[in-house]
């Protein structure tokens, strides 16, 4: 099935129809969108991705509309995220109230992390998104010493951009692993191989998007200097 070579590369259009469209009700109707709109497609939104059991099953509600509007949920959400984190970080914290959200940041992530591989249900999928985007919002106030201590590192940075070209190449190196390899009766040992295939592939792949972004303006004024007057 060739539609399902590369399933995570819906994201970038997805990302582009839905970000059109929110700039443009940002543009004409803010007060209305934020106060209003934004709000009710959000709970809307919730409640048709829990009971609509055949999203994930037909190819093309998972590929065209509804891969679309679970993007228009999650940015709204992060809207939400960056406001909440906003405000937070205008709050004088003793230590004390420090330590506390710190312990909070760390138990909403593992927390999601153990819903995501124990609970495989429509139901929990949306709770671990809402306990991720409280986790992201004392992340990116800057109030959590667990932040503090991962902005110093320049691994987790790199990683950090590097994680889109990870969930960008994952699954074709995946689909042809497969060919190979049994992977839901594999041993850790015969896993190794694949993860570090991922790795490589992702690396590659960041650095040269990253090349083509750098050099896509120089070669533009090139040719527009060889071309225009």
């Amino acid at each position: 099935n060739m539609l399902c070579l590369n399933t995570p590369a819906w994201t970038l259009s997805s990302l582009c129809i839905v970000g059109f469209a929110i700039w443009g009700f940002m543009y004409y109707y803010q007060e209305r969108f934020l106060k209003l709109f934004m709000p009710i497609s959000l709970i809307m939104g919730y409640g048709f991705w829990r009971h609509l059991d055949s999203a994930s099953t037909q190819v093309w509600i998972g590929f065209t509309a509804f891969g679309t509007f679970r993007t228009w949920l999650v940015i709204c959400l992060s809207y939400y995220v960056v406001r909440m984190a906003q405000y937070l970080k205008n709050i004088r914290l003793k230590p004390l109230g420090i330590w506390l959200l710190t312990a909070a940041e760390v138990t909403l992530q593992m927390w999601s992390l153990w819903m995501i591989f124990n609970r495989d249900t429509r139901f929990a999928q949306w709770l671990t998104t809402l306990l991720m985007m409280l986790a992201l919002t004392i992340a990116l106030s800057g109030q959590s010493m667990l932040v503090r201590w991962l902005n110093k590192s320049r691994i987790v940075d790199y990683l950090g951009k590097l994680s889109m070209s990870v969930f960008l190449v994952h699954v074709p190196v995946l689909q042809y692993y497969q060919w190979k390899v049994d992977i839901r009766n594999a041993s850790a040992v015969e896993l190794i191989p694949l993860f570090a295939a991922i790795a490589a592939v992702s690396v590659c792949h960041y650095h040269i998007t990253n090349w083509l972004i750098q050099i896509t303006p120089k070669v533009l004024a090139g040719l527009r200097s060889v071309c225009v007057e």
